[in-house]
Parts: structure tokens; sequence; C-alpha cells
């Protein structure tokens, strides 16, 4: 090999900086699950809301079934969004090698306050679909058959999203001792928040499955 192709590549070696590529934390890949579930969630929400509100003021039965068919997309997109922010949180909480104690150990207070927000996200998409499924529980019985098996699939994956966070928060307030590792007050609170939700959830759609989970949120 010459002596130029010897320096070139000895050049090009030390020019390459040598890059450790992180891994996203577990609170940061919450943080991005709820941000992704919110944005989805807001954007077919009112796509239905435009839809339902289309049938209810001048309708007919052909044009019902095409706003029938575009509220049908849309539940389905939330469905999609809210069983991938359910599986990316699963997979590092309650699906984590070391299980949830084992992400729950050792956050910082930056990490706790993002958690906290991650959460009012979480709350925030919820109540959001929550309101979407008040609103499609006005359309007339004929359209509301088209959409039935869209509404019940996003009806019952609704507990699964929420568990694995309840069981994480759960973790964390075993695993922090108050005024000494971390302040968890404020993530205390929006727990909370979000356990009165589940309940209006409980009582508006007869979710028995999120009981539990209440119970978990609002010790």
């Amino acid at each position: 090999m010459k002596l130029s192709h010897v320096l070139l590549f000895a050049t090009a070696a030390l020019g390459v900086p040598n890059v450790k590529r992180q891994s996203p934390t577990v609170v940061g890949t919450i943080v991005n699950a709820a941000n992704g579930l919110a944005s989805a969630v807001e954007d077919s929400a009112v796509a239905i809301e435009d839809a339902v509100e289309q049938i209810l003021e001048n309708g007919t039965e052909i044009v019902d079934e095409v706003l029938a068919a575009i509220i049908s997309d849309n539940l389905a997109e939330i469905f999609d969004a809210v069983k991938n922010a359910t599986a990316t949180i699963v997979s590092v909480t309650t699906g984590a090698v070391g299980g949830v104690l084992a992400g729950a150990t050792g956050l910082t207070q930056a990490q706790i306050n993002q958690l906290t927000a991650a959460v009012q996200t979480l709350l925030d998409a919820i109540s959001q679909i929550e309101a979407t499924l008040e609103i499609t529980s006005g359309l007339p019985p004929l359209v509301l058959e088209l959409v039935k098996d869209e509404i019940d699939e996003l009806v019952g994956i609704l507990a699964p999203l929420v568990l694995p966070v309840a069981r994480f928060i759960a973790a964390i307030r075993t695993t922090t001792i108050a005024g000494v590792t971390a302040n968890i007050t404020g993530l205390n609170a929006v727990a909370s928040a979000l356990g009165t939700v589940l309940q209006g959830l409980v009582a508006s759609l007869g979710l028995d499955a999120l009981i539990p989970i209440i119970a978990i949120l609002l010790p």
C-alpha cells in the first residue's frame, strides 16, 4: 500500500469522532409516547367532531355513510395511536428488563418534573378521547351502528394504556424518599387528577377495568 494511502486512512480515522449513541431514558421515552399520542388524538378528534356536526345538521343517508366512514377511520387512528403509545410505555416500565422498579429508581428531580408533565399530557389526551366518545354517542342510531366496532375497540384499550403508567408512579412512590431524593408532590397531584378522570370513565362508559388502576393512583 502506498504511503499516501496509509496517511489518507489514518487522517480519516482521526477525523471521525467516536460518537456513542445514547438510548432514550425511561422518562424520555414516556414523554415522547405521550406527546405523540396527544398530537394524534387532537387531529382525529377534530375530524370526528366536524363529521358528527355535519351529520346532525344536514345529513342524508348517503352523506351519513360517507361521514360515518370518516368517523370510523379517525376512531381507528386514535386506537392505533393509543396502541402504539401503550406498547412504548410498557417496553420501558412493566415490560422492561428488571421490571418497573428498575426504571423508577434513582430518578432526578428534573426527570420527575418531566414525567409529571408527560402524565398531564396523557391525562389531557384521555380527556379528549372521552369527549370524542361522548360526541359520537349523540349520533343517530343507524350511524352509531356503523362506527360501533371502532368505539368498542377504543374503549377497550384505555385500561392497558394507563395501567403501566399507574404502576410506574406507584414504583416511584416506593423508591423515592420525600424531601430527600426528590419532591414528588406535583407527580402525586397529577396522578390524583388522572384517577379522577378515570373515575369519570367508569361512570360514563362502565369501564370497570379501570377500578383497580384508580386504586393505584388514589391510594
